[in-house]
């Protein structure tokens, strides 16, 4: 039976066994160890994710005023907050102003056909409000978990 001997990795940065640093193997032997540039300069601060998941879950207690307080306390070095705050503020305007179209459209269309409207403009109107309400938490999700999030339908009004 034959011995092969394993192949070498391919040259690039790898952990040194005894300290766990990474060295750089170029092949044929092990060369210095890497030292990350600027090492003296302290890391950016994460963004805060609980205003922002504060904003996005602002329609369960005051629609677009939760959003528009967190906009505007919001200090313009924390840009994740900011453009998240203006996100839900955004959406909420949104589903404000197409609620309002749709009470304008209904009430005259109801008045009209005797009530025959209602049955089949409430049941949109209730979908919509539960795929609204599926996207606030989707985008509070995110942003607890420091992800921008872009909701699919709304009118960018506010910018951050």
């Amino acid at each position: 039976m034959a011995d092969y001997a394993s192949p070498t990795p391919p040259p690039g940065w790898y952990p040194d066994p005894a300290s766990g640093a990474p060295r750089y193997w170029d092949g044929y032997r092990w060369g210095a160890y890497w030292t990350p540039p600027y090492a003296a300069w302290p890391a950016p601060p994460a963004p805060s994710a609980g205003a922002a998941t504060v904003a996005h879950l602002g329609f369960l207690v005051g629609g677009p005023l939760i959003p528009l307080i967190v906009y505007l306390v919001t200090d313009r070095s924390d840009s994740f907050t900011k453009v998240q705050a203006a996100e839900a503020l955004n959406f909420q305007l949104t589903l404000f102003i197409v609620s309002f179209g749709a009470f304008a459209v209904l009430v005259p269309g109801a008045l009209l056909t005797a009530g025959i409207a209602l049955l089949a403009i409430v049941p949109l109107g209730v979908a919509a409000e539960v795929v609204a309400i599926v996207w606030c938490i989707k985008a509070a999700i995110a942003a607890n978990r420091r992800q921008f999030w872009w909701y699919p339908f709304c009118f960018r009004m506010v910018k951050p």
